[in-house]
């Protein structure tokens, strides 16, 4: 779509909209989780708001006319390690934000984690803290499993 080199901040712009527009349809939370994100750059002054909304139509667009390999190509010798990991952190969160994880966003999450080649105990951290993060059940459900007294944080992060 454009000629121009990728950036790792558009780079993360671009695979968190992938994952949005995975499943056809975009979700109040998932609108919430990038505005959260992004909107930081407004805040701190880095971004005027029109810059923002001009980075989120253009990473949406570029997203809606790139093929996710091709993307994953560009994107992932720009990257460092953390930011591989960063990417992956907020893919999953988005992933989360309302509550239940697509097919179709799985999918895009399983090209990334691929193509980053990131081991897979570092892959299970992610998913066990994020899963905590966002498990709203754990304050509606007193007999959930992590509302026992004999939960550990560092039982999330064992290896199995």
């Amino acid at each position: 779509m454009n000629d121009s080199p990728i950036t790792p901040l558009f780079g993360l712009a671009v695979a968190i909209a992938y994952v949005i527009q995975s499943d056809g349809k975009t979700s109040v939370q998932e609108r919430a989780e990038w505005l959260t994100l992004f909107g930081q750059l407004v805040e701190s002054g880095k971004f005027s708001k029109a810059h923002l909304a001009t980075m989120t139509k253009t990473a949406f667009a570029h997203a809606a006319a790139t093929d996710l390999s091709e993307f994953l190509e560009q994107l992932t010798p720009v990257l460092s390690y953390s930011q591989k990991i960063s990417v992956l952190i907020n893919l999953y969160d988005t992933m989360l934000a309302d509550g239940n994880i697509k097919e179709g966003g799985h999918r895009v999450f399983e090209q990334f984690h691929r193509a980053f080649e990131i081991d897979k105990q570092t892959l299970r951290t992610i998913r066990e803290f994020l899963s905590l993060k966002n498990d709203i059940t754990l304050f509606t459900d007193a007999n959930h499993p992590y509302n026992d007294d004999d939960f550990s944080l560092a039982s999330l992060f064992r290896e199995n």
